[in-house]
């Protein structure tokens, strides 16, 4: 059985995602990609890592972000400028990362920021993250009106 490549299952993943707003965070953009969303007729907006997203995306909410970051340097930069967090806090719900894994800290920092490690790809040494906010935080049923004190009292009083 041959072993997927990080291009297939970035293409896998958009497949499933069917974004129709794309955000894209690399220094160029790969031709798959920009064929893919020239097939699909997905909007594709690109930035630079450690650049603000603000100014290109205009106020506008992806569907989907992807960061390719080839090197331990540009993910310094990247988690660094707090990039990824205004993505997942203002631009977009979920995002998928495609990282050089050398180091530990930025396992750390990605798992800090809500990333679950999705695959690694142990010929060149990379890993792709996902961060989707509908998954990210289920709702736990002892969280709720039911299990808190005097429920019988919920809507009724002002505490």
């Amino acid at each position: 059985m041959q072993e997927q490549t990080p291009e297939q299952a970035l293409l896998q993943h958009l497949t499933q995602q069917a974004p129709r707003h794309l955000l894209l965070v690399a220094a160029d953009c790969p031709p798959a990609l920009q064929r893919w969303c020239d097939e699909q007729g997905c909007a594709l907006t690109c930035v630079a890592p450690g650049e603000d997203p603000g100014p290109q995306a205009g106020g506008q909410r992806f569907e989907l972000a992807v960061a390719l970051v080839p090197d331990s340097d540009t993910a310094a930069r990247l988690l660094e400028s707090h990039q990824l967090g205004v993505i997942r806090n203002l631009f977009s719900s979920a995002i998928w990362l495609l990282v050089q894994e050398t180091q530990q800290a930025p396992r750390s920092e990605l798992l800090a920021l809500g990333f679950s490690r999705l695959q690694h790809f142990d010929g060149p040494g990379l890993s792709c993250y996902g961060y989707n906010l509908s998954s990210y935080n289920r709702q736990r049923s002892w969280n709720t009106p039911r299990y808190w004190a005097n429920p019988e009292n919920w809507g009724k009083y002002r505490w």
